[in-house]
């Protein structure tokens, strides 16, 4: 479809650079890598400016490259590192005898789950903390699960972020008072200090997106008796076979638990 420019304020830049520190506790005298283009808002939000903010150090890379990255953790004593779960899959799979990774402290990623073996293998190189982030481009941070903290709820978001709110959504309601009970599939919603402020150019999609003052995010989601929520994946790409519905990431984390399975992707045939 038509790509969508999404509009943010600075305020809501600073709020969600905020926010991404007191979820990972980032310090002043901490040390990040960033080796993914900064145009990307995953990496220009999440790592650099939380950084910048605290007058902390970004140590800059072209692109990633496994060995350079854990060469730099051991070189510059870096404290922090961020991947994209096929970076820390990679980074699982390297020789990590090499390299003296003692500095690094805080470990977090974002974008899809990871297999349950590899979440507990990256978490335990980490001193302090091990995060999944769950957001996106119009709200940025809007959950964060430490699995240093619950190591039980391996798959899951976590709860709202600081400053944060995030509702599910019961399937065909339209105010957000209509919550889905624990368990229950329907659409995570979020609001706070960091939401854009609309799409470039579509006030009909803007409208759509941010009713009442919450951002839709068309993500299907439950909650647990303990707010910790799993997100299953967008709304639209529920399958529908034998009159119920599948969510193609609960299968691929099944495939997951394979040990002859690296990756997987499931779709559903017409």
């Amino acid at each position: 479809g038509r790509p969508k420019g999404v509009l943010r304020s600075h305020r809501a830049e600073l709020a969600g650079a905020r926010i991404m520190s007191l979820e990972c506790g980032f310090r002043h005298d901490d040390s990040i890598l960033n080796n993914k283009p900064l145009f990307h808002i995953a990496q220009l939000q999440l790592q650099f400016l939380p950084f910048v903010q605290l007058g902390a150090t970004n140590v800059m890379t072209r692109g990633f490259d496994i060995d350079e990255t854990l060469g730099l953790v051991e070189r510059e004593r870096l404290t922090c590192l961020h991947g994209v779960p096929t970076q820390m899959v990679a980074m699982m799979q390297a020789d990590l005898s090499k390299y003296d990774l003692g500095s690094l402290r805080c470990g977090f990623f974002g974008g899809q789950t990871l297999a349950d073996d590899v979440t507990r293998k990256c978490a335990a190189l980490f001193q302090d903390s091990f995060l999944n982030i769950y957001g996106s481009t119009e709200g940025l941070t809007l959950t964060a699960c430490d699995y240093h903290r619950h190591p039980d709820k391996l798959g899951s978001v976590g709860r709202a972020a600081s400053e944060m709110e995030v509702r599910i959504l019961r399937p065909g309601a339209v105010e957000a008072g209509g919550l889905a009970a624990p368990g229950e599939v329907g659409e995570l919603i979020a609001r706070g200090p960091s939401l854009m402020t609309g799409y470039f150019g579509m006030p009909e999609r803007t409208e759509a997106a941010l009713k009442g003052g919450w951002y839709h995010s068309g993500d299907a989601a439950f909650a647990d008796g303990g707010g910790f929520i799993t997100v299953l994946g967008r709304m639209d790409h529920t399958i529908i076979t034998g009159g119920e519905n599948v969510h193609p990431s609960e299968v691929e984390n099944l495939l997951f638990t394979h040990p002859g399975i690296a990756d997987a992707a499931v779709v559903g045939l017409p």
